[in-house]
C-alpha cells in the first residue's frame, strides 16, 4: 500500500502538484506512519492562528530525518513544537495499491513520486496528528528527539542554519515571522533555555530556576518558572437558573473567596506514562518497565532539592519525567468529577467555552473552561482532606454584584464569565 496525507476531505482522485523540487509530483510513502508529519504546516499554522495575513505560497516546515534502521525521526527544534504542530490538527490519509512510479530520484527511504492522477482506493480519518504521531512513537515506528534531549553542539548547529534561514527567507515574509517567533536571532523576539534548575519538584509542582539566550545574543538569569497540573473550572448554571459556586480559603490572598467550581486533572493510577525519553536510547527509564506515575512519585520522593538539569542531561536522575509527561484524567472528566465531588450536582449538558494558558508569563499549564446547564443535586459532597468549602447558589444579579466589587477574586473566572456572557452561552 502506497500512503498520501492531506487535509482535503473526500478526494478521489490524488493529483500532481508542484512541491519544493519545482515538479509536479504527488508523494507517497510505503508506511502510513511517515505521512503523519505532513497532516499539518507548522508554518502557515503559526501565522494563521496569529493573525498574521499572507497571500504567496507557504514555506513547508518538515524537521524530521531518517535514522539508519530506515525508522523515521522527529526533531523538536524548539520547545513544545509537536505540540504547536500537530495537537489538533486534522486530515487524511489516502491508501492506493498501485501506481506507476514517476522515476523522479528522491533520497528518502519508502518515498515514491507519481506524475500522473492516482485514483483513491482507501481513506481515513485522523481527528489528532499528534496522538496519531505519539502511537507510532509508542510502537517504535517513529522516534521523536525532543528539543530538551538536544547536546551542545546540535544546539549550537541549530542557531547557525536557522541564522542562515532566515538570512534567506527574503521572499517568505511569513516563514521569517515564524522563525522570529520562535527562535533567538536577531530581530527576534523568542528565548531559549541554557540551563535549568529544578528547585523544587514534587507531585504538585516543578519549581525551576533558568537562564535564557536572549535575541540579542546575550544571556539572562536567573528566570522563574514552575509547571503544576492542568485544571477545569466549572460556570454550572442550576435547572432554576442559579449560578452554583463554592466558598473557600485561598492561602495566596489569606482569604476566604468565593468562585466558581474548579479543580485540578488528575493522573490516572497505574497508568503507565506517557514519557518525552520513552523510545529514545539511552533513556534511563529503559529499565523501569511501564513505569507509572505513582512509582515516579516514589523515585523522586515529595521534593527534589537543587537538582541541576544541564543542556547535555549528565544527570542521570534529572532525566525522570517531569508532571507533563504524566498520563492525566480528560479535562471534561475532570470537569464532571469536580462538580459532582465540590458541590454533589451533576449535568447532562456540557459545552466547552476555552482552553487558555492559565500564567503565561510564569507557568505552562492550562485552564480548560466548561459550561454546566441544568444542574441537578444527586448526592452530597465528597471534599478531599484539606478541602474545607461551602456550596452557594448565586442569580445572575448577585453574581454580577461580587463580580463588578471586585469579591469574586479570581481572575480567570470573571474571564470565563464575561466571555460566556458576551458570546450569548449564558443569559
Amino acid at each position: 500500500m502506497f500512503y498520501h496525507a492531506s487535509k482535503v476531505k473526500d478526494l478521489k482522485v490524488l493529483e500532481p502538484r508542484i512541491s519544493d523540487h519545482g515538479v509536479p509530483l504527488i508523494y507517497f510513502s510505503k508506511k502510513r506512519e511517515n505521512v503523519l508529519v505532513y497532516l499539518s504546516n507548522a508554518v502557515e499554522r503559526y501565522c494563521r492562528e496569529n493573525g498574521f495575513s499572507y497571500d504567496g505560497p507557504w514555506k513547508k516546515w518538515g524537521p524530521y530525518g531518517f535514522d539508519p534502521d530506515g525508522i523515521l525521526r522527529i526533531e523538536e527544534y524548539y520547545p513544545g513544537m509537536l505540540e504547536e504542530a500537530y495537537q489538533g490538527a486534522a486530515g487524511y490519509i489516502y491508501g492506493v495499491a498501485e501506481l506507476h512510479p514517476s522515476g523522479y530520484p528522491l533520497n528518502i527511504p519508502d518515498a515514491v513520486t507519481a506524475s500522473k492522477p492516482v485514483p483513491v482506493e482507501e481513506a481515513e480519518f485522523v481527528p489528532d496528528a499528534l496522538e496519531a504521531i505519539l502511537a507510532a512513537e509508542k510502537q517504535g515506528l517513529i522516534r521523536i528527539l525532543r528539543y530538551q534531549d538536544f547536546p551542545e553542539k546540535k544546539k549550537q548547529w541549530l542557531r547557525d542554519v536557522i541564522r542562515k534561514e532566515y538570512e534567506d527567507a527574503v521572499e517568505h515574509p511569513e516563514y521569517r515571522y515564524f522563525l522570529r517567533d520562535h527562535f533567538a536571532i536577531p530581530g527576534g523576539l523568542a528565548w531559549e533555555p541554557i540551563r535549568t534548575e529544578h528547585l523544587v519538584r514534587d507531585r504538585w509542582i516543578d519549581f525551576r530556576r533558568e537562564e535564557y539566550l536572549m535575541p540579542d545574543g546575550t544571556t539572562f538569569s536567573p528566570f522563574y518558572n514552575y509547571s503544576k497540573r492542568d485544571y477545569a473550572v466549572i460556570i454550572a448554571v442550576t435547572e432554576e437558573g442559579k449560578y452554583l459556586c463554592v466558598r473557600q480559603y485561598r492561602h495566596g490572598i489569606r482569604r476566604v473567596t468565593t468562585e466558581f467550581v474548579a479543580g485540578g486533572l488528575e493522573y490516572q493510577a497505574g497508568k503507565p506514562l506517557v514519557s518525552k525519553e520513552e523510545g529514545m536510547e539511552g533513556t534511563t527509564l529503559s529499565d523501569k518497565g511501564e513505569a507509572t506515575a505513582e512509582a515516579i512519585f516514589a523515585d523522586i520522593g515529595e521534593t527534589v532539592t537543587e537538582a541541576v538539569i544541564s543542556n547535555e542531561g549528565k544527570d542521570g536522575a534529572t532525566m525522570l519525567p517531569g508532571m507533563k509527561e504524566i498520563v492525566y484524567e480528560d479535562a471534561l472528566d475532570a470537569a464532571k468529577r469536580e462538580l459532582m465531588e465540590e458541590t454533589g450536582y451533576q449535568s447532562e449538558e456540557w459545552e466547552k467555552l476555552i482552553t487558555l494558558p492559565s500564567h503565561a508569563t510564569l507557568s505552562d499549564d492550562y485552564v480548560h473552561v466548561f459550561i454546566a446547564r441544568n444542574c441537578h443535586k444527586v448526592s452530597g459532597q465528597e471534599l478531599d482532606d484539606t478541602e474545607f468549602l461551602n456550596v452557594v447558589c448565586l442569580t445572575d444579579e448577585e453574581l454580577e454584584t461580587l463580580i463588578a466589587g471586585g469579591n469574586f477574586q479570581q481572575c480567570v473566572h470573571v474571564m470565563a464569565w464575561y466571555m460566556a456572557k458576551a458570546q450569548g452561552r449564558i443569559s
